[in-house]
């Protein structure tokens, strides 16, 4: 590029040159006309060359970025066959062990059917003792529901929730008001129900006493709810073991006193509702809890 900046200059020095010579050949005098014109086009002529010089820096420039992209490049290069090198040495490595990895990998995946098919076997021997749980809760739900045919409208309420039956039983039905002595409509009650729970063996009876937010006083014999509530699902617990013939390994009982009321409120309805005596059937998990493990 700097020989033909060089260059240039040389051409545009012999045209002026040239241009004064031939003014010279025309004659010995030059004219003021020629004189300008010549003057005009040596200037004219140095306002290319600089154009060119300029051009020629751009186009130097130029070349040096693109010096500098190829040596990036051939780094580059550099860098992706020496990683291309390493690619093929793995490749190599991972090859020469395929055989061995496949044959682990397939011994772990059988392992892995394996225990799925016995997992899938747990799920459905599970499924099975779920669904006898529920069908045996049904049989002993319809078992007492025929057995309490009449008993509806003396505050006797049969339902299942959560696989359990609940037999709700007014105090209306079982007992006067502080007494823990069991009516006579409610020993009737009482007895069909055991009849219906002897007919089955893979359950838990649990007797719950529950009373009303009013407090007691004046009593000798009971320190609070507390004690009435134990005392009541006491009595209907031992009633169901010693006249209805229940095995008392299967009965639990408790007193709830008056903190899981059916109806909130302080009024004469609600506090009814509340005072009132629960057997809970449950199916003995064992089965379950065997198919579980």
């Amino acid at each position: 590029m700097k020989n033909s900046g060089q260059q240039c200059a040389r051409i545009l020095n012999t045209v002026f040159v040239l241009i004064v010579v031939s003014f010279l050949l025309e004659g010995c005098g030059i004219s003021q006309e020629h004189f300008d014109a010549a003057i005009k086009s040596r200037d004219s002529l140095n306002v290319l060359y600089k154009q060119i010089n300029v051009q020629k820096a751009d186009l130097q420039q130029n070349l040096r970025s693109k010096e500098t992209n190829i040596q990036a490049l051939k780094s580059d290069i550099d860098k992706l066959q020496k990683e291309k090198a390493e690619c093929e040495q793995k490749y190599a490595m991972l090859s020469s062990n395929s055989t061995e990895d496949n044959a682990n990998l397939t011994a772990q995946l059988e392992d892995i059917r394996k225990d799925l098919l016995l997992r899938e076997k747990k799920v459905i021997a599970l499924q099975k003792r779920l669904k006898e749980r529920d069908s045996v809760m049904n049989m002993v739900r319809e078992k007492i529901l025929k057995a309490l045919v009449g008993f509806g409208n003396n505050g006797l309420e049969v339902q299942m929730k959560d696989g359990k039956v609940y037999v709700s039983m007014s105090n209306k039905l079982l007992f006067k008001s502080g007494s823990t002595d069991i009516d006579k409509k409610g020993q009737e009650a009482l007895t069909f129900i055991a009849s219906a729970l002897n007919t089955q063996d893979d359950i838990t009876i649990t007797v719950e006493g529950h009373t009303d937010n009013a407090q007691i006083r004046g009593s000798n014999r009971f320190a609070d709810n507390w004690d009435l509530s134990v005392l009541r699902s006491t009595e209907v617990a031992r009633y169901l073991v010693e006249t209805g013939g229940v095995d008392p390994k299967k009965i639990i009982a408790s007193g709830r006193s008056e903190f899981f009321p059916v109806m909130a409120g302080d009024t004469q309805e609600a506090r009814a509702s509340n005072r009132r005596t629960e057997i809970i059937i449950t199916p003995r998990l064992d089965a379950i809890m065997e198919a579980i493990k």
